[in-house]
């Protein structure tokens, strides 16, 4: 019955809100029109597979009847297809894009479910610890409204200033792969509903404030975890069925809109991503800098973290700047340079990062230059971006690669190492790497395949799917030039290289090595 939906108008004749910039009235009208005919059930299993919880069978069948003589299917939706939706009043099927940009705004929300967390249940040992999902009521909508009511109050008065009201650049990740415009997110602030927003404008404005009072550093740390609680207070959030837990936004290096968002709790001391945790990851990185420890292999082969009795000394130096021009440092005067290289174009890092950026400069640009800019700097951000470099990107990826490296090459010392790591799902990007690092005056050393920090679980559905493992590289600068040979010739070598390699890596795929991962190892030492 909910599903049905409702006329986009109120009884009066006046327009339903419910969307970002919509009046607060307009907004209680389509609170109340949603929550007449909403009723949540909540039957947790898998259809057709038992599950076991707490010793307990749960096996989900395909349809549930209620007392009432009600019967539901567990296996039906209102999504027959990515991308899609089934109007429930005339059975039409609609893309969601098209119904999204009919509107010219960002499509309206209602709270459906709430995630609920009682203690007595988890005494008792209930099915799922203690938690479960019910409906909102009249007093969870009063409370979203007070919310709607004080952002109106205050966002243009006492918070004006504290949260980003710019526009989404033109860009690859934001207009072109991923087109959000169209759903209406033609602003950094619609990102977010208006509860959220108040909430990180508030606490922006606070961090501010505590930054006159405390030393500049607690004021900066506060920032990082006001970054970190960006990515999981906003409405590109969802519901992570295979973990059963927020998944936050950049789960996925995209802007990809979303049709059932998450919206965290401010206060909890549950759940992930809330703001205690984002706080605390903080204070945790203070306490281990201050008494570090690290793990140690018992006898039995276990794990024992011990403390080292060696305290972090904070020496390092942060300098704002590009890559491919190291003025400030001496040529053969360091033992390691360790890079983090762009990976063609998967990933657009400097629009990805203007999410974070529009927020941060808020707090920093009166007293760092480097963020006066309305977004982040992205002229010599080495990736390739057809919108920025439309006549060839690979060419100006390579280029600015090889530059680099070749300023790498310039400040290490004859024995020094360049280190980075690197993966990718097609050939091209990994050759361009290998012509690039020969160009810059190094030898390609050894190469070391290692589970990378985005590894998933079975069922996984975000972040690296099919690869889990990256290919550190490990580089020494030529100091001689070594005899010339062609690239004919050097394919022989590789396909020599893969040939043997092949049988070796392809043994251990019934331990779960999936077929990406063993080409990402070939390649890595085929190079």
């Amino acid at each position: 019955e909910w599903l049905a939906g409702s006329p986009g108008v109120a009884e009066d004749g006046t327009e339903l809100g419910g969307y970002i910039d919509a009046p607060v009235e307009a907004t209680e009208k389509w609170y109340r029109e949603r929550l007449k005919n909403l009723r949540l059930i909540e039957v947790r299993g898998k259809v057709g597979e038992a599950s076991t919880e707490h010793g307990q069978s749960q096996t989900l069948p395909e349809t549930i009847a209620l007392s009432s003589g009600v019967i539901f299917h567990t296996t039906c939706g209102t999504m027959p297809a990515d991308g899609e939706f089934v109007c429930q009043a005339c059975g039409q099927r609609n893309a969601v894009l098209g119904a999204a940009e009919a509107t010219g705004r960002v499509l309206p929300e209602f709270p459906y479910a709430i995630q609920v967390y009682e203690l007595g249940r988890d005494d008792t040992q209930q099915p799922y610890g203690g938690r479960f999902f019910r409906a909102p009521t009249e007093r969870d909508i009063q409370r979203v409204l007070a919310a709607c009511r004080d952002w109106a109050a205050r966002c243009s008065v006492t918070l004006s200033g504290f949260w980003p009201t710019s526009e989404v650049p033109y860009g690859n990740r934001t207009h072109v792969r991923d087109p959000i415009y169209r759903h209406g997110y033609t602003h950094w602030s619609r990102m977010f509903n208006a509860r959220q927003l108040f909430g990180l404008a508030t606490l922006n404005r606070a961090i501010q404030a505590i930054g006159m009072a405390v030393p500049r550093p607690v004021r900066d740390q506060a920032l990082g975890a006001f970054l970190q609680y960006l990515r999981n207070q906003n409405i590109f959030c969802i519901w992570d069925i295979g973990y059963d837990k927020l998944a936050p936004l950049f789960s996925n290096n995209n802007y990809n809109p979303k049709l059932r968002t998450i919206e965290n709790n401010w206060f909890s001391v549950l759940g992930r991503g809330n703001w205690l945790a984002c706080a605390g990851k903080i204070t945790e990185a203070l306490e281990w800098a201050a008494a570090p420890r690290e793990p140690f292999i018992t006898a039995d082969g276990g794990t024992l973290l011990m403390r080292t009795n060696e305290p972090i000394r904070l020496q390092a130096s942060v300098v704002q700047g590009t890559a491919t021009d190291l003025a400030g440092v001496t040529a053969g005067s360091l033992d390691l340079v360790i890079t983090d290289p762009p990976f063609g174009d998967l990933i657009d890092y400097a629009e990805l990062a203007d999410f974070f950026y529009v927020w941060l400069r808020l707090a920093l640009a009166a007293e760092h230059q480097c963020f006066a800019p309305e977004y982040t700097p992205k002229s010599m951000e080495i990736v390739a971006n057809p919108v920025r470099n439309p006549e060839d990107p690979e060419a100006v990826y390579g280029s600015l690669l090889t530059a680099a490296w070749a300023e790498s090459h310039r400040v290490l010392k004859p024995g020094g190492i360049l280190a980075f790591t690197f993966h990718h799902s097609e050939d091209e990007p990994w050759l361009m790497v290998l012509k690039s690092l020969l160009d810059a005056g190094f030898y390609l050393e050894a190469t070391y395949p290692i589970r990378s920090d985005e590894t998933k679980g079975e069922g996984a559905e975000f972040g690296a799917k099919k690869i889990e493992y990256d290919i550190i590289h490990v580089c020494r600068k030529r100091l001689e030039e070594p005899t010339p040979v062609s690239w004919p010739k050097m394919r022989q070598w590789v396909k020599g290289e893969l040939a043997r390699l092949r049988p070796v890596l392809e043994s251990y795929r019934s331990r779960g090595l999936s077929d990406a991962d063993i080409r990402v190892i070939l390649r890595g030492k085929a190079l």
